[in-house]
C-alpha cells in the first residue's frame, strides 16, 4: 500500500516540476486554463499524499484507514463526475475541473484498496477515469 502511494507522490511532484517548467514561456508568464486547473490539482494531490504519509510513517493511521481512503476518494470522485455529467456541480467550471482532478488523482491512488462494493459502483455507472 505504501509503495504505491510513495510512487504516485513520487511521479505527482514530477508532473508538478513540468508544470512549473511550462508556465514561463518565453519571457512572460503564461497561464492557460487547463495548465492552471492541472497544476492547482496536482499541487493539492502532492500535498494530501505527503500528509497521508506522515501520518503513516507517525503511526496515526494504519491499513484499514488506507482503505477507508480508498473508499472515500472513489465515492468523490463518483459525487464529482455525476454532478458534472448532471450539471449540479457548484461554483465555477474552473472550481469543478480542479475538484474534478484532484479526486481523480487521488481516487487512482487509492483505487486499488477500495472494497469490491464500492468498484463495482463505477463500472455500473460506466464512468471512466
Amino acid at each position: 500500500m505504501i509503495k504505491t502511494i510513495k510512487k504516485d507522490l513520487a511521479s505527482y511532484k514530477d508532473q508538478l516540476a513540468k508544470l512549473d517548467q511550462s508556465w514561463y514561456l518565453t519571457q512572460e508568464s503564461v497561464f492557460t486554463h487547463s495548465t492552471t486547473v492541472e497544476k492547482i490539482s496536482t499541487a493539492r494531490t502532492v500535498a494530501h499524499l505527503e500528509t497521508i504519509l506522515g501520518e503513516w510513517e507517525s503511526g496515526k493511521i494504519d491499513e484499514h484507514d488506507i482503505k477507508v481512503l480508498g473508499d472515500y476518494w472513489v465515492r468523490r470522485f463518483l459525487d464529482e463526475k455525476l454532478r458534472v455529467r448532471f450539471d449540479v456541480s457548484p461554483g465555477s467550471t474552473m472550481d469543478s475541473q480542479m475538484r474534478i482532478q484532484y479526486a481523480t488523482n487521488l481516487m487512482k491512488t487509492f483505487y486499488p484498496f477500495a472494497s469490491d462494493g464500492v468498484k463495482a459502483a463505477i463500472k455500473e455507472l460506466e464512468i471512466s477515469f
